[in-house]
Order: structure tokens, then C-alpha cells, then sequence
């Protein structure tokens, strides 16, 4: 049986692989929500991080530097804890704010590394967005994102577009 290891999923692993005491959200684990999630980054540090991935950068952008910590909820604004992060991403220090999906997405994973024949795996749903921004509140919060339950009104294509409106309109009345 092929089972996924921490260099195909960084989020898959149990708390017995992580060291005691060791902080570090990225370890196998020890992710405080879903085991994975989508990153959305400003367009100008997403640009970067491609070029990183995919080699095509130069000298010092082909080291990808991207670091998460997740804020204490005293130090968030009376956030609950896991929700507000601190992104430094190639030196530029991002805020965070971790939200919920209104659908879940499949996310696969192909065993060999080359992308090669074969069969892909799902290895999660994902469920939960971690938006960066520069500001105290991401873009377009006001009319997406209801502020106690971190529930982020609009999906990832445009197809999921105010989605839970759309799908649960309400109950009718009894008498309809």
C-alpha cells in the first residue's frame, strides 16, 4: 500500500512525529485547522513563490522564504485562536486571517514526483483559506466574511460565488 509521506504532504503525519515543545505549525501534525488549506497571497509575493517552485527564479529568488505563525487570540483582536496569522514572506512581514470554505474542494496528490503515469490520491478535503494581506482585514472582508464564524461567503472559482445564498435561500414558509 502506498501511503503519503511528509515530503508529498507537509500536513499529513501524527503528533508523534513532532518534537515536544516544538511550535513550529508547518510540523507534521500539527496544523490547527483542517490538514490542509488554500493560501491566497497578494498577486505581487504569489508571482514570487511560483517562480520559486517552479526554478525558474534567479540567485536569491529560487530560495523560497515563506514563514506562518498563528497568533495568540489576546494579540488577535479577540480572534479565536488559529485564526489570525502573522505571514513574513521574503522578508515582508503579512497578516493572516485563516477562514472557512462555504464547499469543500478535493485535493490529490500524485506518489511519484516526475507527475508520471499512473493514478492520483486524494489526500483532502480542503475546507478552510488562509488569505494574506497588508492591511488589517483582507480585501473584500466586509461583504464576504462573517466576522463570528470566519465563514468566507464566496467559494474559489466563480461558479462558488456567494454560494451559500444561493443554495440555502431560507425555509419556505408553512403555508407555501
Amino acid at each position: 500500500a502506498l501511503q503519503p509521506t511528509s515530503e508529498q504532504c507537509p500536513f499529513v503525519g501524527s503528533t508523534a512525529d513532532a518534537v515536544p515543545g516544538d511550535r513550529d505549525p508547518t510540523a507534521p501534525g500539527d496544523w490547527p485547522g483542517d490538514r490542509q488549506c488554500v493560501l491566497r497571497l497578494p498577486e505581487d509575493v504569489a508571482e514570487r513563490v511560483m517562480r520559486c517552485l517552479s526554478g525558474a527564479g534567479s540567485g536569491q529568488e529560487k530560495q523560497l522564504d515563506l514563514r506562518l505563525n498563528p497568533l495568540s487570540s489576546a494579540s488577535s483582536g479577540g480572534a479565536p485562536d488559529g485564526r489570525r496569522w502573522r505571514i513574513v514572506a521574503f522578508g515582508e512581514t503579512l497578516n493572516g486571517t485563516l477562514v472557512d470554505l462555504p464547499s469543500r474542494v478535493e485535493s490529490h496528490v500524485l506518489p511519484w514526483p516526475d507527475g508520471g503515469q499512473g493514478v492520483a490520491y486524494k489526500s483532502a478535503d480542503v475546507c478552510q483559506m488562509l488569505i494574506a494581506h497588508r492591511g488589517p482585514e483582507p480585501v473584500g472582508a466586509s461583504r464576504r466574511l462573517d466576522r463570528a464564524s470566519f465563514i468566507w461567503a464566496s467559494g474559489l472559482t466563480p461558479p462558488a460565488r456567494r454560494l451559500r445564498q444561493r443554495r440555502f435561500r431560507g425555509t419556505p414558509a408553512p403555508d407555501a
